[in-house]
């Protein structure tokens, strides 16, 4: 099969499964650009705006990471244990951002329940 002539030694555009890897992966991206783009257009503020920012920094983390994974071992020919190491840490990073978001968001909506209660 034939490479593209932009990258010849860049083994992923040679092989169609990792060449789909490598659109999903840019596809993550994108959906971690546009939750991003969704976050600071609805322009909300204090704890909130903050929530919401960091759950589409994690999600965007997510498509790094999943990118970083193929560039590593396609490109760079990073060996699978530190690739798949470096993979995981950023998977971590990006959960935790989530997981602190999702935390955020629990926490308003209990503060603002008992306010209306009480």
């Amino acid at each position: 099969m034939r490479c593209f002539p932009i990258c010849p030694e860049f083994s992923v555009l040679h092989d169609p499964i990792d060449l789909f890897n490598l659109l999903l992966d840019l596809v993550l991206i994108a959906i971690g650009i546009w939750l991003a783009w969704n976050a600071a257009a609805t322009q909300l503020r204090g704890k909130l705006g903050n929530a919401m920012r960091m759950i589409a920094a994690g999600a965007l983390i997510l498509g790094v990471a999943h990118l970083t994974e193929t560039v590593l071992d396609q490109r760079f020919g990073l060996p699978s244990e530190l690739n798949e190491l470096t993979h995981r840490f950023f998977i971590l990073v990006g959960f935790l951002s989530i997981g602190m978001g999702m935390s955020r968001i629990t926490a308003a909506i209990v503060r603002s329940s008992k306010a209306r209660q009480g």
